[in-house]
């Protein structure tokens, strides 16, 4: 009878970090584990812990010894992620102040936090939907994160509620944010085309939609994007 050890979720093997259990494939036990380049692979569990085995695949028999920039970059990916992602987040001015994020950002000034690699391409999330989840939990579908402070790329988690996209667009309309963000404006025409032509995006209700396209009675096609933005989806149209 073969006894089969319960998998050690965050052993390191050099390059790779096991992080659970993967299918057995012809009899070979194989192992979910994350490589310091952000890769996700399943690999053979002996081939690894006896060193045949030493990354993803990113690094090739022969190749170059890793520079100082790189091996800092895969340490800091080797981290774990609350630990990553708040090491962006600039805390400094205190609890009841807005925490902005240091590091990269998406239009409108929101933040990107990258999250891991799947099949080598990386996969972003919102930098204050990452505070939101690290520190409430998940958001509910149809919800969306909205900053209470107003200002986009705070990551403070006492600054953000949740809503529906209308209650963000309403949120925009009040405080007259989106204005002079573009100089796109849609007739009636036009708006009406957007709602005819635009595929219904995953997640987001169609009276969300409408609210967004009439907020304050604009119609900015910005105000349409940076509220699709929270569920990283975008329109680009050109109207006469």
């Amino acid at each position: 009878m073969t006894i089969r050890l319960p998998t050690q979720v965050g052993v390191v093997y050099g390059r790779l970090t096991v992080i659970g259990d993967a299918p057995s494939r012809n009899g070979a036990r194989f192992v979910l584990y994350r490589c310091s380049c952000g890769t996700e692979k399943a690999l053979e569990r002996n081939s690894v812990r006896r060193g045949r085995t030493q990354s993803c695949g990113c690094l090739s028999k022969g190749s170059r010894p890793l520079s100082d920039k790189q091996r800092a970059y895969h340490a800091a990916q080797a981290r774990p992620m609350d630990e990553r992602f708040w090491g962006y987040v600039d805390k400094s001015a205190g609890p009841d102040a807005c925490w902005p994020w240091t590091a990269a950002r998406q239009d409108f000034g929101y933040g990107k936090f990258f999250v891991k690699k799947v099949n080598r391409k990386a996969v972003f999330e919102g930098a204050h939907r990452m505070a939101w989840q690290l520190t409430r939990g998940d958001i509910p579908s149809g919800q969306c994160v909205r900053h209470g402070c107003d200002n986009p790329p705070c990551c403070n988690p006492s600054h953000l509620q949740l809503g529906t996209q209308a209650d963000n667009a309403d949120d925009m309309a009040q405080r007259n944010r989106g204005r002079g963000r573009g100089r796109w404006k849609l007739s009636n025409e036009a708006m009406e085309e957007v709602r005819r032509d635009l595929p219904p995006p995953a997640g987001v209700p169609d009276e969300a939609v409408d609210a967004i396209l009439t907020a304050d009675g604009s119609g900015h096609l910005d105000l349409l994007n940076s509220n699709l933005l929270e569920y990283g989806l975008q329109v680009v149209r050109t109207t006469t």
